[in-house]
Order: C-alpha cells, then sequence, then structure tokens
C-alpha cells in the first residue's frame, strides 16, 4: 500500500551561480521496460552519491566498473506465479502499467519462488522533483528454506540536474532516493535478519534504467553483530536498439559514429522538431530544426571529435539520444 506526498516545499533552495536545468517529470514511458530491449550495465565499486537539490551536477567519471555482458529484458510468457507481469529479467519479475513499476517477486532454478501479496513499487508516475511516496512490502519465499519478508520504503525525488559518466553526459536526469527496511524471518534454521538498503537512482526520462545505481546495504542477524557493503551499478549503452526504439517511438541517429551529417527518424506523425547538441561538459552546441517527413539530415561539421547528447523534441515530448562524432 502507497501513501505519496510532496516534499518541495522544504527541498527547495537555490544554488547561486549554477545554470538552470529543465526539471524532468518521470511517466510511465519513462521507465517501464518492454520486452527485447536490451542494456549493458556494470557492476561498480560504491561511489559518492553526492548532493541533492535542483541544479546540481553529478561527475561520475571516477566510477571503478566491471565489465558485464548485456542483459535482455525477456517476455514473461504467462508464468502462473505472476500473471500480471509485463517483462522478466535475470529471474525477477516486473509490472510496468500506467501508474508505476513493480517488483512482484522472482522465480529462480532450484526451485527459488517468491510471491508477494503487496509487491514493492519501485518508482510510480508522474514523479518529479519533491515528490515522495511511501509502500509496503508483503511476500513469501519459498525453496531450500522457507521465509517470510516484509518491510517498506520510503522514495523521494530528492535532486535533479546533469549527471557524467564516462562514456557521456546526461542532462535534465532526477535523482530518487530509496530507503528500504525489510525483514527476512526464515522458518528453517529459525533467524530472522534485519536488512537496511539505501538506494540512489540517476534517471533521465526515456532511458529505460538509471544512468547509475548506487547502494549501502547494512544487516543483522537475530540482532547480531551488523555486516555492511556498498556497490554501485552504470549503464554503459544507452542504446535501445532499433527495433525497440521504434516501438518507444524514440529518435534514431544514423550513422553513429558519424563525421560530417547524421540523419534522424523520427516518429512518422512528427512533421517538425528540433534537435540540441550537448558536450562532455554539458554544454549546449547549438540546435538543428527537424523539419519535413521521412529521415531527416543534419549537418554536424562544425561539432568537435568527441561524444554528444542529443536531446530531440518532438510532438511536445523530449527524448534523448547519444551521438560519437569522429574524424
Amino acid at each position: 500500500m502507497r501513501m505519496r506526498s510532496s516534499l518541495l516545499p522544504t527541498l527547495l533552495f537555490a544554488l547561486a551561480g549554477l545554470p538552470a536545468h529543465a526539471q524532468p517529470v518521470l511517466g510511465p514511458g519513462a521507465l517501464n521496460p518492454l520486452p527485447g530491449e536490451s542494456y549493458t550495465v556494470y557492476f561498480c565499486d560504491y561511489i559518492i552519491p553526492g548532493f541533492g537539490g535542483p541544479n546540481q551536477t553529478w561527475d561520475f567519471t571516477a566510477i571503478a566498473c566491471t565489465p558485464e555482458l548485456p542483459g535482455t529484458y525477456e517476455d514473461p510468457a504467462g508464468n502462473p506465479w505472476f500473471p500480471t507481469a509485463t517483462v522478466m529479467f535475470d529471474d525477477v519479475y516486473l509490472e510496468g502499467n500506467s501508474t508505476a513499476l513493480l517488483e512482484l517477486g522472482y522465480s529462480a532454478p532450484g526451485p527459488d519462488l517468491m510471491t508477494c501479496t503487496d509487491p514493492l513499487q519501485l518508482f510510480v508516475y508522474p514523479m518529479t522533483y519533491g515528490d515522495q511516496f511511501t509502500d509496503n512490502l508483503d511476500c513469501d519465499r519459498s525453496g531450500a528454506q522457507m521465509s517470510h519478508r516484509s518491510g517498506s520504503a520510503t522514495v523521494t525525488a530528492d535532486g535533479y540536474g546533469t549527471v557524467i559518466l564516462p562514456n557521456g553526459t546526461f542532462p535534465d536526469c532526477l535523482r530518487i532516493h530509496e530507503d528500504r527496511t525489510y525483514t527476512d524471518v526464515e522458518e528453517v534454521p529459525g533467524n530472522t535478519t534485519y536488512f537496511h538498503r539505501d538506494y540512489y537512482h540517476f534517471v533521465q526520462p526515456g532511458i529505460k534504467r538509471p544512468l547509475v545505481s548506487i547502494l549501502q546495504t547494512t544487516w543483522s542477524i537475530n540482532g547480531g553483530a551488523q555486516g555492511s557493503g556498498a556497490s554501485a551499478s552504470m549503464l554503459v549503452d544507452v542504446s535501445t536498439g532499433i527495433t525497440s526504439a521504434a516501438a518507444q517511438q524514440l529518435p534514431i541517429v544514423w550513422p553513429n559514429p558519424a563525421s560530417s551529417s547524421v540523419t534522424f527518424d523520427l516518429p512518422p506523425s512528427a512533421s517538425t522538431g528540433t534537435v540540441e547538441f550537448f558536450d562532455a561538459r554539458g554544454a549546449s552546441c547549438g540546435t538543428r530544426m527537424l523539419n519535413g517527413t521521412g529521415p531527416r539530415p543534419v549537418d554536424i561539421s562544425a561539432l568537435p571529435t568527441g561524444i554528444y547528447v542529443c536531446r530531440v523534441r518532438v510532438e511536445g515530448s523530449v527524448r534523448t539520444t547519444r551521438l560519437n562524432v569522429m574524424r
């Protein structure tokens, strides 16, 4: 069960001297994944999440990561334990609907099954800076050892601004702070484990996974000594691929890398639009018009070699994609 409020009056404070950023809004099209979408996410060492508030710049270029293979969201294929699931990833079943993205549970070999009478809501829609909600969790796990999991999470959109990664700069991002506590009660061997997880997710609407997620965890068993751990993850490939991009009506830019010109493929219904280029520092490098129908060519001969974020505005919405300029 979710309770929602807004912290905006208490979170509004200005940071003098920083440029203003657009205030992003999360909707169902911003984070709900679709079957077939593939992403490359690296597991990384813990990195300080920085400050909250408006107009922030979060620089994670020093993050240390271990390369991993791409992962793909799969069709849940009508799993009887999770009839409302819309995608499955690493044995975890998710439901993305018009109001929330929920973690329904998991079904892993073993068998190891967790189903929830009250699943955890990871994100709710719409959500923008200053919004907050609290959601409860109640699940049962069966397998080698029976257990019951219960707890709650308080989720706050506590900042927005620009995220800088080793592979590019991403403006108009929202930071989501999740404070999760829960308890696992095991029938065998009869232990009770208390968990506290502190997450920071840095999200750019239109990219279906957080650009960066940072986690600190503490736990104790039967009230004994406390253990702890910390880690992070980073999205490396922000492209969802041509098939899923078309399904989401996202801009497709080709060739990529490019040298003197690129072409943007937009939804067939779009007759006008603009694209603004941002360099690795987050500075605007100019705006071009995207008029007409069909593929729209754009001259980029004035852009120096480097990685750019292309912010495409079309049909009242904003989408981003990445462009590598090489000469």
